[in-house]
């Protein structure tokens, strides 16, 4: 997935986004959300490095 964050709002480094993404638009939105606010299994997967491209 490729994302550009736009200038008014920039991205700040180590941040968590919680992306809209959709199959013809590609990125739809975004928000910064707390590490606290990250589903389990989502945790899991970064923890790991893994990414799911299905």
């Amino acid at each position: 997935m490729d994302f550009n964050g736009f200038q008014e709002r920039p991205l700040r480094k180590d941040a968590f986004l919680k992306v809209t993404w959709n199959k013809n638009k590609g990125v739809t939105s975004y928000e910064e959300v707390q590490a606290k606010d990250i589903p389990t299994a989502a945790k899991e997967k970064l923890s790991k490095g893994t990414v799911d491209n299905g």
